[in-house]
């Protein structure tokens, strides 16, 4: 659990950022659509300037200062005085001069204006000013002329002491001859920001805000739920805990019968009995431990076990507790004694498996349980003629408190017997599996890993 608080902030975290990263690449592209955009309209104002210039009348009508003729309606005099100039497109383009013959035409006559009616910086002020009212934009921004040399000739402020975020375009040369040269910067408000992105921003927050909600309760009941399942095990184990005053005073008991018992008959199952309760005992410390090494680390103890002994001694315990006719085979052609594991786990899983071979199969139960050797491995196999499980059910086998209903009379019993198996062999590193088929029996094979003498670890 502690674990999931830092592993839930970071993933707020990785959120938030790639959220501001998607704000500010849209904060990026929204700046490069304003500055297209801002560029788009000085063009224009500088085409309306030039446009007006042209349209006002001269005062001698009979000399033009820029004339446009085509060359059917020149005279051959007309024709021979022209020089032919060349004009390169592609570099007019990347000199920003025009990108098309209209552009360079009204560049001409910039340059046939530059002398006599030079480029009024006021009244290019007053149209760009118009444009960017047109796009309820605030008209804060500056407009400077410079000369070839790139010193500034005239400029016109409108309060861009006061603005921080600005864009600029480029400069745009007045003329095929470059003589002049004239940039607009204007200023770029906050608001104008938020007012344009306002839908990116309201998505964005309503995505941190949805999820970050989602990960607080998820974690509220994940606490909630924790502090349920912590309670549920400590009752459990308190229980556990309280079940060795009585067990201790039973085998006081035991003891005290078996020093003034005459019948020496009754001793053999006297002390039978204290062994059960020893076992029982040690099975209860065992589980005990696991809940002092913190819950969920297990205590494995690391033994050599005599597996022929503890499956011998498992069934004498199944079969006194039956009466059912059984049969009861031990196949063990590898002639395996000892194997090091945990003995007291292994005898739980063991005893649950042949308990559950007796009570699920009808009268007359045949059991048979083979050990085998692998090259590193154990593996010991438990067979038996019982009810079977029905494919369909073969799924949620092993599940806690699921039990097969089958049409036979249903034996008591909580569906915990099969889950502690699989669980005390997960935590021997063993593996489980298992075939059945209904009617005819099932098989459940525990495989035991190879440990080494020198690694083992007793206890």
């Amino acid at each position: 659990m502690k674990k999931i608080y830092p592993l839930a902030l970071i993933c707020l975290l990785v959120l938030y950022l790639s959220q501001l990263y998607w704000l500010f690449q849209s904060y990026t592209d929204f700046e490069d659509r304003m500055r297209v955009e801002i560029a788009t309209m000085f063009l224009s104002a500088i085409d309306n300037e030039v446009g007006i210039r042209l349209a006002n009348k001269p005062k001698n009508p009979d000399h033009l200062s820029f004339t446009i003729k085509r060359a059917a309606d020149m005279t051959p005099e007309e024709r021979a005085s022209l020089h032919g100039d060349t004009i390169n497109l592609d570099q007019a383009s990347k000199d920003h001069i025009g990108t098309g013959l209209s552009d360079i035409f009204k560049q001409v006559a910039q340059d046939q204006l530059a002398d006599k009616r030079p480029i009024n910086l006021f009244m290019l002020d007053s149209l760009f000013q118009i444009a960017l009212s047109n796009k309820h934009i605030p008209p804060v921004y500056q407009i400077t002329l410079f000369n070839k040399q790139s010193e500034v000739i005239q400029e016109i402020n409108h309060d861009m002491a006061t603005c921080v975020t600005t864009l600029k375009t480029e400069l745009y040369p007045i003329g095929l001859q470059e003589k002049q040269a004239v940039q607009a910067e204007v200023c770029l408000p906050p608001f104008v920001v938020f007012r344009q992105m306002a839908w990116a921003f309201s998505v964005s927050f309503s995505i941190c805000l949805i999820f970050s909600l989602y990960v607080i309760c998820q974690l509220r009941q994940l606490k909630k739920t924790q502090l349920q399942l912590k309670e549920r095990e400590e009752a459990m184990y308190g229980a556990v805990h309280d079940l060795k005053r009585p067990l201790n005073g039973t085998f006081t008991l035991l003891d005290y019968l078996i020093m003034h018992s005459q019948e020496t008959s009754y001793v053999s199952y006297l002390q039978e009995s204290q062994k059960q309760i020893l076992r029982l005992v040690s099975t209860i410390e065992s589980m005990l431990t696991d809940l002092k090494n913190e819950y969920h680390t297990f205590h494995i103890k690391q033994e050599e076990v005599d597996l022929p002994e503890l499956i011998q001694h498992c069934w004498q315990e199944v079969q006194t507790n039956t009466t059912k006719q059984t049969f009861f085979r031990l196949d063990n052609p590898d002639n395996i004694s000892w194997w090091i594991t945990d003995r007291s786990r292994l005898e739980r899983c063991i005893g649950n498996l042949l308990e559950n071979a007796v009570r699920y199969s009808d009268d007359p139960v045949t059991v048979i349980v083979s050990i085998r050797v692998r090259a590193a491995s154990c593996e010991i196999i438990v067979q038996d003629n019982g009810w079977g499980i029905p494919e369909k059910k073969q799924r949620e086998l092993g599940k806690a408190f699921y039990r097969v209903r089958t049409n036979k009379s249903d034996p008591s019993g909580y569906g915990l017997g099969l889950n502690s198996v699989i669980r005390l062999i997960r935590e021997m590193d063993g593996q489980f599996s298992f075939t059945s088929q209904e009617h005819v029996g099932s098989s459940f094979q525990i495989t035991l890993p190879k440990i080494s003498k020198s690694s083992k670890e007793i206890d």
